[in-house]
């Protein structure tokens, strides 16, 4: 009789929170290869599409990003880069800037929540942009030996 409670309360959970149960979603897309950015121009270097899953909602995603930028052309610039959800006029999330100095060949990592929520079901389409702020410059696919650190962005599908 116990076990037959204890089965009663396991599918009671599942039903009423499947969104906690198994929802959390994974997503990672390495920059495939290297990208020209034209100066004080926004540049997409990486999209991903996401359906949001139908159980529950709404949802937020979390990003992380990490961006390998520069090289002996970079001269006292400084970089925007941000996700952007082309949701509303509000949809930036996990902006950041730097300012690299001439010939740093530099990494630069960010991260944060969206802004935004997102219905179940729904898909939504993620950009990361980054923007240089005087002249153009390149960003890598990775940097090492053995490419120990990629250009990147991580998406996690989250219950809001």
């Amino acid at each position: 009789m116990k076990l037959l409670g204890l089965l009663l309360a396991l599918v009671f959970v599942a039903l009423v929170f499947p969104a906690f149960a198994n929802e959390t979603l994974y997503f990672r897309d390495d920059l495939a290869a290297n990208v020209s950015v034209p100066g004080s121009t926004a540049t997409t270097i990486i999209t991903r599409s996401i359906t949001m899953p139908t159980s529950i909602g709404p949802w937020r995603i979390r990003a992380h990003y990490g961006i390998i930028a520069g090289g002996d052309a970079i001269s006292n610039t400084a970089w925007e880069f941000w996700v952007d959800d082309q949701q509303s006029s509000n949809n930036l999330f996990a902006d950041r800037g730097a300012f690299f100095p001439t010939g740093c060949s530099c990494a630069f990592a960010g991260s944060g929540i969206s802004r935004n929520t997102y219905a179940a079901g729904t898909t939504v389409t993620f950009l990361l942009r980054v923007r240089i702020i005087g002249g153009a410059n390149t960003v890598f696919t990775g940097y090492g030996s053995g490419v120990v650190a990629k250009t990147h962005l991580e998406l996690v599908v989250e219950p809001d």
